[in-house]
């Protein structure tokens, strides 16, 4: 059975096994201790977690998510999940977040963690985006509470154990929306990138700033721009401030952000596979000196130019070109390997500086609100960028994260400090 044919199939809840997604296929050629493809949403509740009522909640939502119930397998020609007969087991918090999967047969591609209050899920992004690892968080949170005693009379959007799984959900939605014959995107050149080096392997540490969403969102206004305008452009100039201090020599490349836009808000799709593109806003500082107003007007008209349905549809063509391709078919998977770890490099992250992902604000209903005192997001480690950024809102607040593999966190200071200085107060907390 091709991956092609999941949306012809009537009861596509049965499939046994599929092909990893556009997004997904480079991830097991570059998979190691430092490019672990692993990123984290974490809940953090009201009251401690207790593991054993956790597993049973796991194992009760386990059947409404069977493209999450799988194993990485290795064909001839391509890399496919198998249905993973097995269940996963609640595991206990790492030193660091968001380390390697070991992929062997019977592993699941993602792992629960519980600790203290907090319920976390870590899930390589071979098997799904954001977007997926949410609904699935939300659904184990709220089966949980349920099992607590927890009375729920309003489920909201939430998965329930009960619910038959639908076919739209297997969705390969970059196939679907992919068109033959149009334009690639322009060919970017390498980006700058933090120079420090990197920590021992394993090591992952993260600062997370938590501000008040209504002030970053007033502040956004006062500067006519969205919030994300605001903070990518707040992110570019903390490392253009760092920039400015390193050697000549080391300055003769532009500052590009890397911004993940979830397709599901371009094209309709229920899709729990990954649906994510990205588009890269830049500074060039050999051009001369940039203010913050310059900037945040750079950033906030390429998004308006760039995040449409048809100038994405040129970077998701390019992406699912090569696969449908007879050519693309028929070379040997470890081939295949060579060549997606040189496409990780030269279409990645060396034509970028750092990443910056915005899950949004996580809705809950409200009987589960009053239980629930946060969320938290970590995006995957990169040795090439070193650092990245990652957003996620509930309730009244916005939790802002940064990640590094690296000692150094002049970055981040830059980033924070500016905030405070513009009159809006962050918590500062760290790993």
């Amino acid at each position: 059975m091709l991956d092609e044919e999941i949306n012809d199939i009537p009861g596509a809840q049965e499939y046994q096994w599929f092909r990893l997604d556009n997004a997904a296929k480079v991830f097991p050629a570059v998979l190691s201790t430092r490019v672990t493809t692993v990123f984290r949403i974490s809940v953090t509740l009201k009251e401690p977690v207790t593991v054993s009522v956790l597993q049973t909640a796991l194992g009760n939502i386990m059947p409404r998510f069977p493209y999450f119930r799988v194993h990485l397998r290795r064909g001839l020609f391509w890399y496919y999940f198998e249905t993973n007969p097995g269940t996963p087991e609640v595991q206990m918090e790492n030193p660091y977040p968001c380390s390697r999967i070991n992929l062997t047969r019977h592993v699941f591609p993602f792992r629960v963690i519980a600790y203290g209050r907090r319920i976390a899920l870590e899930v390589s992004h071979m098997l799904t985006d954001g977007a997926g690892v949410l609904t699935f968080l939300k659904a184990l949170t709220a089966e949980y509470l349920s099992l607590k005693g927890v009375p729920i009379d309003d489920w909201g959007d939430i998965f329930r154990k009960d619910d038959e799984p639908k076919a739209e959900e297997f969705e390969y939605a970059y196939r679907k929306h992919y068109r033959k014959n149009i334009p690639g995107p322009p060919k970017l050149r390498k980006a700058f990138h933090i120079p420090y080096k990197l920590e021992k392997r394993g090591i992952y540490r993260i600062i997370t700033g938590t501000v008040s969403s209504n002030v970053i969102l007033n502040k956004a206004k006062e500067y006519n721009v969205s919030i994300s305008v605001f903070l990518s452009g707040l992110l570019i100039e903390s490392i253009y401030s760092m920039y400015k201090e390193l050697p000549v020599s080391k300055q003769q490349r532009v500052i590009r952000l890397l911004l993940a836009v979830n397709m599901r808000k371009i094209y309709p799709s229920e899709t729990m596979r990954n649906f994510t593109l990205m588009v890269t806003p830049e500074i060039d500082p050999r051009l001369g000196d940039y203010t913050f107003q310059e900037i945040l007007e750079g950033v906030h008209h390429y998004l308006a130019m760039e995040v449409t349905e048809k100038l994405l549809s040129r970077q998701l063509s390019r992406n699912v070109g090569g696969e449908v391709h007879v050519i693309g078919r028929v070379i040997p998977r470890v081939l295949k390997d060579v060549f997606f770890a040189t496409v990780f490099k030269t279409l990645g992250e060396f034509l970028t500086t750092l990443s910056i992902s915005n899950i949004g604000r996580v809705s809950l209903p409200d009987c589960l609100v009053k239980h629930v005192e946060r969320f938290d997001f970590i995006q995957v480690p990169s040795p090439i960028a070193k650092k990245n950024c990652s957003i996620i809102s509930f309730e009244e607040s916005m939790y802002i994260s940064f990640g590094r593999v690296i000692a150094e966190t002049n970055v981040e200071r830059f980033f924070f400090s500016r905030m405070s200085e513009m009159g809006v107060p962050v918590k500062i907390e760290t790993n």
